[in-house]
């Protein structure tokens, strides 16, 4: 696995942007650790994991004292965010940051327009067990600091989207499908989203107490 750059502060996130300015990147693989109302009341961005095909970069919006400067990362940029099933994390950067990340790429939409099901892990054939990753799903992205186990799973799904971006968009093109995939992507990128606030209320930790 490549390694990876924990970034905290707000010059951190500067230098990273102005890297890949720089380096005229086309693509930036990511992928987002949330909240909602499982740990904590809400929806929260805790965590965005990011590969751009030689380093990974974990960003933590939590410890920047101006997360709108990732703005400058993630809306309207010169890269094409390349996701997979993209919808929650941007109702969440949505409602919870004010940020509408554009333009992106959704693996998920070219799938599922293959007739291809199963979650990331299944698609690119990644190990590891069923509950293990249940319980990283499940642990509180939220709660400072992360462990190294946490980071590592994190970061690791990311690293997998280029390859799997690759095989996907050829298989559209060798099937005409193309056109279709890139409305449909559209959409997702564009969709209005309304977070709801007694959605998955009674994850809240002691619900069943009230």
């Amino acid at each position: 696995m490549a390694g990876y750059e924990l970034i905290q502060t707000d010059d951190g996130l500067a230098r990273l942007v102005s890297r890949l300015r720089d380096a005229r990147v086309k693509r930036l693989a990511i992928d987002v650790e949330g909240e909602n109302n499982l740990h904590r009341y809400g929806i929260h961005v805790a965590l965005i994991q990011l590969f751009d095909g030689v380093r990974g970069y974990i960003v933590d919006p939590l410890s920047l004292k101006e997360p709108q400067g990732l703005k400058a990362l993630l809306q309207d940029v010169p890269w094409e965010l390349v996701w997979f099933d993209a919808g929650n994390d941007l109702l969440s950067f949505q409602h919870a940051l004010g940020i509408k990340p554009a333009p992106i790429l959704d693996l998920a939409v070219a799938a599922r327009l293959l007739g291809k099901s199963g979650g990331l892990q299944a698609l690119t054939g990644q190990g590891g067990s069923a509950r293990a990753k249940d319980k990283f799903q499940r642990a509180n992205w939220l709660r400072r600091p992360l462990s190294p186990a946490l980071l590592e799973y994190a970061i690791s799904d990311v690293m997998h989207l280029f390859s799997l971006s690759d095989s996907l968009l050829k298989e559209l093109q060798d099937k005409g499908l193309m056109e279709v995939f890139l409305v449909k992507n559209r959409e997702t990128q564009n969709a209005e989203r309304v977070w709801d606030p007694y959605s998955n209320y009674t994850r809240i930790p002691g619900f069943n107490r009230l």
